[in-house]
């Protein structure tokens, strides 16, 4: 399942929040985080109408599969550039903020790809990402549209139980 407004590629991976089979991985925000299950499986959004060559605040969480080996490495893109590496994974959300500049047309493009080496399950776990300006950009920080992971998994679990 990919969350609402994102494109997705390999396998991925509605977590609830504590499940066991997970290894009782909570981000504590909202009911679930989305995991990336393989090597190269990737989230992306490209969020348009920023000011140009302005920059941002990027946050999100991340964490690693609780007791399930030591090699799971995380990259994030802007624009196709790596702005982050997730290379010592923990075992429990941390948040992370990187400083990213939209593009000369007012574009930013996001994607999280697992990056761990070879075969086998290597799930990475991101959830509660933000995009803000600045906070001394001389504005009023405000977020952009960028949708909290976790809100959007939420809503699509609920209209698939309604379903059932």
């Amino acid at each position: 399942m990919t969350p609402a407004n994102w494109t997705g590629a390999g396998v991925l991976v509605v977590n609830l929040n504590g499940n066991a089979a997970w290894g009782y991985l909570s981000s504590k925000v909202g009911n679930y985080s989305l995991g990336l299950q393989y090597r190269l499986t990737a989230i992306e959004q490209t969020v348009t109408g920023l000011k140009k060559h302005r920059e941002y605040e990027l946050s999100f969480l991340v964490a690693a599969r609780p007791r399930h080996g030591d090699s799971e490495k995380l990259s994030v893109y802007v624009n196709d550039k790596e702005v982050f590496a997730y290379n010592e994974p923990v075992e429990s959300f941390r948040r992370e903020t990187v400083i990213v500049e939209a593009s000369s047309e007012g574009v930013i493009r996001l994607m999280f790809q697992n990056r761990s080496p070879g075969d086998g399950d290597h799930t990475v776990f991101v959830d509660d990402v933000q995009l803000h300006t600045q906070r001394d950009c001389g504005e009023e920080p405000h977020a952009v549209l960028i949708m909290k992971t976790i809100q959007i998994i939420n809503v699509l679990v609920s209209r698939k139980n309604r379903k059932d």
